[in-house]
């Protein structure tokens, strides 16, 4: 019963991933931080940058490295929010904690 319902569970995350609904992005959203960086790459594919960033940013504080990692080059860049070094760092190093692998350091960036 348990895999019935895990794989019914599975059919509401890839439905609600194509469909991009708000409804089903807020029953997510706190629920699994690596569903809610899927659906960050999702909408950043579609280029809906501001909702990409909002996903990432709750899978990162819910302690998702991949997330994190993804913030830090948001920052680092300046893609879809203003670039901030110390940001960056700050989300660089939470990922390297979490055993992610991250970018070299930069001139502008120390890490």
């Amino acid at each position: 019963m348990k895999t019935l319902r895990n794989g019914a569970c599975l059919l509401s995350v890839c439905a609600g991933l194509l469909a991009g609904s708000a409804a089903w992005s807020e029953e997510f959203a706190v629920a699994d931080p690596g569903l809610r960086y899927q659906q960050g790459i999702v909408l950043e594919r579609r280029g809906d940058e501001r909702a990409a960033f909002r996903a990432y940013l709750e899978a990162g504080e819910g302690g998702y490295g991949l997330a994190q990692r993804k913030l830090g080059e948001l920052y680092d860049n300046g893609d879809g929010v203003q670039r901030d070094y110390q940001s960056s760092l700050k989300w660089y190093q939470k990922a390297r904690e979490q055993g992610v692998p991250v970018p070299a350091p930069t001139v502008h960036s120390p890490r």
